[in-house]
């Protein structure tokens, strides 16, 4: 927020099936990466806000039910 450059949410899925936890060796399979449309910090009055915004625009690139279960781990 101190400096004032947009972000840009980026969405990973398919990573956790390529590599999963405890596993060292990874798998090959499709990985898809998603960026999402930059946000600008000064749009919120705290960094609560800010932080909340940007996890939400990760989530939303998310299959169904796959955040609750990935992002809560």
């Amino acid at each position: 927020m101190e400096c004032g450059v947009p972000i840009v949410p980026v969405t990973i899925v398919g990573t956790h099936y390529a590599m999963p936890k405890n596993r060292f060796a990874i798998k090959p399979g499709p990985v898809t990466v998603i960026f999402h449309p930059a946000i600008e910090p000064a749009a919120f009055g705290s960094r609560e806000e800010l932080t909340e915004n940007v996890r939400s625009a990760i989530e939303r690139g998310l299959p169904k039910g796959y955040g609750e279960t990935i992002l809560n781990h």
